[in-house]
């Protein structure tokens, strides 16, 4: 079982957010959103990160909080069943794809 972990800040220095997820996690998700905080409405990003630990994400977290001027980062974790799926052996191409959903 794995993890799923959420991070959410306001969207500012993107580029400098997105080094700090190339630094430390293998593989991440960047959402735009809306947030409010405070009672001022701003834009905000909401990150997934799967395959990580929270000792990293809250390293993120506090990296970000340097890097873009924050109070704070939100961090959620949801604990899940995770995989990555790669293409089957059996369906190498479009053409197979179809084929074999034909008697669906």
């Amino acid at each position: 079982m794995q993890n799923l972990f959420k991070l959410y800040c306001e969207d500012v220095n993107r580029a400098g957010i997105e080094a700090i997820l190339c630094k430390h996690v293998q593989s991440f998700t960047i959402y735009p959103a809306v947030g409010h905080y405070d009672g001022i409405k701003e834009r905000a990003i909401v990150i997934d990160c799967f395959g990580t630990t929270r000792t990293i994400v809250e390293t993120v977290a506090q990296e970000i909080i340097v890097a873009c001027n924050q109070q704070s980062v939100g961090v959620v974790e949801i604990p899940c069943k995770a995989e990555l799926v790669f293409k089957s052996a059996l369906i190498t191409s479009e053409e197979d794809l179809s084929t074999s959903m034909d008697g669906l």
